[in-house]
């Protein structure tokens, strides 16, 4: 094996390009499958919280999905509210179909 093949360079990079690209089916296929499941219609979710009476502790209960939402912020107990979900695309607003159905006359 001779690592200053440039074939070897080749190959590598189009095997890395083909993981990258199948990074990338699997991340949509998980985001659409959570948005098919998810009734929500909100960009920023609070969260809710159950009173755990074991452990004397607040729990969060009805965490937004995590391939749909990131979570910002956090939470001392439950009367804090700095804790909240916000709503993230993976690509650029101006490629989602959702937001922008037609593509931009501004480019």
């Amino acid at each position: 094996m001779n690592k200053f093949d440039p074939k070897l360079k080749a190959q590598l990079l189009a095997q890395q390009a083909q993981n990258v690209s199948k990074a990338r089916r699997d991340a949509d296929e998980q985001r659409k499958k959570a948005e098919a499941s998810y009734h929500g219609c909100s960009n920023v979710v609070m969260p809710k919280y159950k009173k755990d009476e074991v452990m004397d502790v607040d729990r969060e209960d009805e965490v937004p999905p995590e391939e749909m939402f990131i979570g910002l912020g956090w939470d001392v107990d439950s009367t804090t509210g700095r804790k909240h979900y916000r709503r993230f695309y993976p690509d650029e607003l101006e490629n989602v179909k959702e937001i922008l159905p037609i593509k931009t006359p501004f480019n």
